[in-house]
């Protein structure tokens, strides 16, 4: 199921209304645009070769943004103005989320409150473009073992895109000297000058894409 949109119309010579039902269903589509960077400790890698060369050898590591194999692993379903369920991967979520729109930002909010060490907290690197919209620090004794607990409310970010939404994503992969970290599918949008201080041997790549749901 796409988007189901209703637009029932009455007119008269003074004015016309718009009314919608719902329920309203969005689906992931389609890859709108997409981009791998490469990063040493000298920043962006700008060499063409070494920079393909690096991005094929650990091009199994990062989302296959190709083959389309998206198409429906997103689904949105607005129940009312200001009320969604998210599936992700065929997984619908038990409670439905708030919708909240901040500085052309669509915020779709969980109820629920979660805590974390804020030392493992991604979102306290700065890292990412977006933060949730409730998200607090708070001391902790010392015989934990940590300084500060962080307590927010998860958000999936997206953006509206004519009838529709884009939802922003990436890929980040570390290589240091010892190890290899991979994350993927992170729905958010990278600061690149707060990218994490880059050893002398270590090297970054980051894959960029746009999902399109309508």
């Amino acid at each position: 199921m796409i988007s189901l949109i209703i637009l029932v119309f009455s007119c008269n010579r003074d004015s016309e209304e718009e009314s919608i039902e719902y329920p309203l269903v969005y689906e992931s589509f389609s890859i709108l645009e997409s981009d791998i960077k490469v990063y040493t400790k000298n920043g962006e890698l700008t060499l063409v070769d070494l920079k393909e060369d690096i991005i094929k050898r650990y091009k199994n590591n990062l989302s296959d943004v190709e083959t389309n194999d998206f198409e429906g692993k997103i689904v949105v379903t607005y129940l009312a103005e200001n009320i969604v369920k998210l599936t992700l991967d065929n997984n619908a979520e038990e409670r439905n989320r708030q919708v909240k729109e901040y500085k052309g930002l669509i915020y779709w909010e969980k109820q629920d409150t979660s805590s974390i060490i804020v030392d493992m907290n991604f979102y306290a690197s700065s890292i990412l473009k977006y933060q949730p919209l409730y998200y607090e620090e708070f001391d902790v004794p010392t015989s934990t073992g940590y300084i500060k607990v962080a307590k927010y409310k998860e958000c999936f970010f997206a953006k509206k895109k004519g009838n529709g939404f884009e939802v922003p994503m990436f890929d980040y992969v570390c290589i240091t000297e010892f190890e290899q970290s991979t994350i993927t599918g992170i729905n958010n949008e990278i600061t690149e000058n707060s990218l994490p201080l880059i050893g002398e041997n270590d090297t970054i790549i980051i894959q960029e894409y746009k999902i399109e749901m309508k």
